[in-house]
């Protein structure tokens, strides 16, 4: 009788070890994503390789690429990069600071550096 049970013993040990491994994998996946937006990373000559999945990572830092290069970059909230900031246009009425990151900025607004070097939510460029 034992002998019947051995495939069968087999084929659902099987089935459970890829079940376990598939599981592992999905939820190494889930956490391997850190909330946030990698910021534009300028790619080294030297090909810097500090990361390759966000975990790398200490504390809230994303792991970031740009051609051959990854590193750990702290992250933008939202999608989009601040529009090229012209320093000989100011930005008359906003040289205060209005926001701090992009979560004080409504909708998909950035907070970006603007004319007079103080932060304001702006429309990212994609």
């Amino acid at each position: 009788m034992a002998s019947k049970l051995s495939p069968f013993s087999t084929l659902f040990g099987g089935l459970f070890l890829l079940f376990f491994l598939s599981m592992d994998s999905a939820i190494r996946q889930t956490h391997a994503q850190k909330v946030g937006v990698c910021p534009e990373v300028q790619e080294s000559k030297d090909c810097q390789v500090e990361c390759h999945t966000d975990e790398d990572c200490p504390d809230i830092l994303k792991c970031c690429t740009a051609g051959c290069t990854s590193v750990c970059a702290i992250p933008n909230e939202k999608k989009g990069k601040c529009p090229i900031n012209d320093s000989s246009i100011s930005l008359l009425g906003i040289c205060k600071d209005e926001c701090y990151g992009d979560s004080d900025c409504s909708g998909s607004l950035k907070c970006c550096i603007n004319g007079c070097g103080n932060q304001s939510c702006l429309t990212p460029e994609q």
